[in-house]
């Protein structure tokens, strides 16, 4: 889904996996354990699609792998801005 020449072509591939593996986790969890972002997979090879575009350029892996560097300067996970307000 992150290729721009394939994204189109290989979206059906994309959405059966997918959908495969939200039921493999369903079935190894049970189904109320999904939360909603698990269940959102289900629906990203369709985005790509609506979007008309391959992944990354929607996607927000760009702003997560930016937040890594939250963690140099904090003393536990999440809650970087209160955390880093003494800072300012």
């Amino acid at each position: 889904m992150s290729d721009e020449k394939q994204f189109k072509q290989r979206n059906e591939i994309a959405k059966k996996m997918l959908n495969e593996y939200v039921k493999t986790l369903r079935d190894a969890f049970g189904k109320f354990r999904l939360i909603y972002s698990i269940h959102n997979l289900i629906h990203l090879a369709d985005e790509c699609l609506n979007q008309n575009e391959p992944l990354d350029p929607f996607s927000m892996w760009e702003f997560e792998t930016a937040n890594s560097s939250l963690d140099e300067f904090t003393k536990r996970q999440g809650a970087y801005l209160q955390q880093s307000y003494p800072l300012l």
